[in-house]
C-alpha cells in the first residue's frame, strides 16, 4: 500500500497571505495604530500613524507597511523623511527595545552566533545575509559625504592639497577661476534582501 503523500512544504505565496513578511505563520497586522500615537498630536493622520507603527514597531517592509496603512511607497517614503516622523520611530523602536530588553549589541551577537553557525552547517548564503544585516545595524549603507576639489587640471583630493608646498597652493588660488570647491552627498544603495526593504 502506498504511504499517504506528504504535505507540501509552504512557499512564499503562502506566506504572504499571512500578511508578514518572511513568516509562515503570522498575527494579523493591527488594524488602528496604538493610542499612544494619537496622543502625540503632531499632525499626521490615521493612516500615517498606522504606517509609522507598522514600520517601527512590527517591522513590515516599506512596501507592506505602506499598502497595509492604504499610503503609496511615494508617500510613506516622503513621511519617512519628516523630523518627527523620525522622532516617532526612534522614541517607538526605543519603546519595544526596553519592554524586550535587547540592545542593538545583543542583536549584532545573535546575528555573529548565526553567522557561525551557517558557517558550520556549510550556509555561506546565511553567512552574507547576516553580515549584510548587521551592516545596516551599524551604518554601513548610510550616505557618506564626500568633499571635491576641482580645478583645471582634474579633481584634488584633500590630502594631495595638505600635501602641496606654500607656493602651489598660492599658484592654484591664484588661478581661481578653475576652482570650484563643494561637498556631495554619496549615496550607497543598500543590498536588496527578499523583502524588498
Amino acid at each position: 500500500m502506498a504511504s499517504p503523500p506528504k504535505n507540501p512544504r509552504p512557499t512564499r505565496a503562502a506566506s504572504r497571505a499571512t500578511g508578514a513578511p518572511g513568516k509562515l505563520f503570522s498575527v494579523a497586522p493591527p488594524q488602528k495604530p496604538p493610542a499612544e500615537l494619537y496622543a502625540l498630536d503632531v499632525g499626521f493622520t490615521e493612516r500615517e500613524l498606522m504606517f509609522l507603527n507598522l514600520y517601527a514597531v512590527h517591522s513590515y517592509p516599506i512596501p507592506r507597511a505602506a499598502s497595509l496603512a492604504g499610503l503609496t511607497r511615494a508617500a510613506a517614503e516622503v513621511l519617512l523623511a519628516h523630523p518627527e516622523a523620525r522622532k516617532i520611530i526612534q522614541s517607538e523602536r526605543s519603546r519595544v527595545a526596553e519592554k524586550v530588553r535587547i540592545t542593538k549589541e545583543d542583536v549584532i551577537e545573535g546575528l555573529k552566533e548565526a553567522i557561525e553557525l551557517g558557517r558550520e552547517v556549510g550556509r555561506p548564503e546565511a553567512m552574507v545575509a547576516g553580515w549584510r544585516e548587521i551592516g545596516r545595524i551599524i551604518g554601513c549603507y548610510e550616505p557618506v559625504q564626500v568633499n571635491h576639489v576641482h580645478h583645471k587640471g582634474g579633481p584634488i583630493s584633500q590630502k594631495q592639497i595638505a600635501s602641496m608646498t606654500d607656493e602651489q597652493l598660492l599658484e592654484m588660488a591664484a588661478d581661481a577661476a578653475t576652482v570650484v570647491e563643494g561637498s556631495a552627498i554619496e549615496v550607497r544603495p543598500a543590498p536588496e534582501d527578499e523583502h524588498g526593504s
